[in-house]
């Protein structure tokens, strides 16, 4: 028997969505990870674990020493 979507275990934790590269103020390159969870909140870090704020379409914030990443272009 087919189950149907009502019979789908819920999804549970973060999810990569998709990973970016990115430059810090000193022109170093790092990989974002854009992650999402089972009601939508979308996670922002670099490949270390480290926690990025979105800032705008083009920028993150690196929490832990405030310094800017911009999207490699």
């Amino acid at each position: 028997m087919r189950a149907g979507l009502a019979d789908a275990a819920p999804r549970t934790g973060w999810h990569e969505r998709y990973r970016e590269r990115c430059r810090d103020e000193n022109g170093v390159v790092h990989d974002v990870i854009v992650s999402k969870d089972a009601i939508g909140l979308t996670r922002y870090r670099l490949a270390d674990g480290r926690s990025l704020r979105f800032v705008d379409d083009c920028k993150f914030e690196l929490i832990e020493t405030g310094m800017m990443l911009s999207r490699c272009e």
